[in-house]
C-alpha cells in the first residue's frame, strides 16, 4: 500500500511539474514575441519619421514646381511666338506632374506605413494581454509585506 501512495504522489509531482513546464514554455515563447513585436514597431516608428520628412520635403518640391510652371506659362502668354519660352514651359511642366506624381507617392508611404503602426500597436497590445495571464499571479503579492499591528500589554502587574 505505501508503495502505491509513493508511485501515486511521484506521478502528481511529476505531472504539476510538467504543466508548470508547458506554462513556462508559453510565457517564454510569447515574451519573445512581445521582443520581436517591439522591435518592429520602433523599426516601423523609425520608418515613419524619415517619410513624413521625405513627403514635406516632396511636397515642397512640387510646390516650388508648380510654381515655376506657372511662371514659364506666364512668360510664354506674354509672347506666344518664342519656341525657346515654349520649351521652357513644355519642360517645367514635366517636371511640375513628376514632382507631384513624387509627392502623391510619398503621401501613400505615409498612410500605409501609419496603418502598419497601428497594426503593430494592436498586435503588441493583444501580446501583452496574454502575457498578463502569466504575469498575473506574481503580480497579486503585495511589494512590501503590510503592517501588523503591535499588542498592548494590558495586565496589571503588583
Amino acid at each position: 500500500m505505501s508503495k502505491l501512495t509513493l508511485i501515486l504522489a511521484f506521478m502528481l509531482v511529476a505531472f504539476t511539474s510538467a504543466s508548470a513546464q508547458y506554462g513556462n514554455v508559453d510565457s517564454l515563447n510569447l515574451a519573445t514575441k512581445i521582443s520581436v513585436d517591439s522591435s518592429k514597431l520602433l523599426m516601423l516608428q523609425h520608418k515613419l519619421a524619415d517619410a513624413k520628412v521625405d513627403q514635406q520635403a516632396a511636397n515642397a518640391n512640387a510646390q516650388e514646381q508648380a510654381s515655376q510652371n506657372a511662371d514659364a506659362a506666364g512668360d510664354l502668354s506674354a509672347d506666344p511666338d518664342s519656341k525657346k519660352l515654349a520649351r521652357k514651359a513644355n519642360r517645367d511642366a514635366g517636371q511640375a506632374q513628376s514632382a507631384a506624381k513624387k509627392a502623391r507617392k510619398a503621401g501613400d508611404e505615409v498612410t500605409s506605413l501609419s496603418r502598419d503602426v497601428e497594426k503593430q500597436k494592436n498586435l503588441l497590445a493583444r501580446d501583452q494581454s496574454k502575457m498578463s495571464r502569466y504575469t498575473m499571479a506574481v503580480n497579486t503579492m503585495p511589494a512590501t509585506p503590510m503592517p501588523v499591528p503591535v499588542a498592548t500589554d494590558t495586565t496589571i502587574r503588583n
